[in-house]
């Protein structure tokens, strides 16, 4: 297996069917591999939309109650058998053609490399709201204070990892919620992976389901927990 792409989904019943043949369409015919769709929990009969698709080569992992991000991407990752792993959000925000952008990156010898929406190479075409937006920079700003991670977007949900290296250091992430992005960086850093960040499309999906007041503060709480953490 060449490329397992790990697509995490929770109550995404309107898109999920059209978006998974998108992905199987675009990878079709060029490379062998998997799509590996973690369900976290679903309550709206997102499965019964996949099913619909017919595609046979996705293998479909059901997290018995809503877990987190962290945990979806954990799971996903331990259950991949790819050279490389793609991880893409369910609702294309990066729309799965600028896949390309990272493979080329790829093949240049990096381990990992991350899509952006902040880098001086991005394109974002919808923009978020004004909150999220402030939000995403503070917590970019405590990024960088307490971790010491140089990175302009940490956050955006489309990433290509050498799937040994991931697989090897998965294990040792702690994280259930949205901070797993920040997790798998400090911990590349920490053993030296190279990782390069790379200017997307996005286009916002005001379907999002972070929640303004709760997930920043777990957020915060989760950088001092990686930080103090013995890894």
């Amino acid at each position: 297996m060449y490329i397992s792409i790990i697509v995490p989904i929770y109550n995404e019943k309107l898109i999920i069917k059209k978006n998974l043949n998108k992905i199987h369409n675009f990878f079709q015919n060029k490379f062998e591999f998997e799509i590996i769709l973690v369900n976290d929990g679903s309550t709206d009969n997102s499965l019964n939309e996949v099913e619909k698709t017919n595609i046979k080569n996705i293998k479909i992992i059901n997290n018995l109650k809503n877990m987190g991000k962290g945990y979806s991407i954990i799971n996903g990752i331990n259950n991949s058998k790819g050279n490389i792993i793609l991880v893409t959000d369910a609702d294309l925000s990066t729309p799965i053609e600028e896949f390309f952008k990272l493979y080329k990156l790829y093949k240049q010898g990096n381990d990992c490399i991350i899509g952006s929406r902040s880098n001086f190479d991005s394109n974002v075409k919808l923009k978020q709201g004004t909150l999220r937006i402030i939000s995403g920079k503070i917590f970019n700003i405590l990024v960088k204070l307490i971790l010491n991670l140089d990175y302009n977007d940490t956050q955006c949900g489309f990433k290509l990892y050498n799937g040994d290296k991931i697989r090897n250091i998965i294990n040792l992430c702690k994280v259930r919620g949205f901070c797993i992005d920040v997790e798998i960086l400090y911990l590349f850093k920490i053993f030296n992976i190279k990782v390069l960040e790379k200017g997307v499309v996005w286009l916002d999906d005001s379907r999002s389901t972070v929640n303004l007041f709760k997930d920043p503060f777990n957020m915060f709480v989760d950088l001092i927990k990686i930080k103090i953490r013995k890894y």
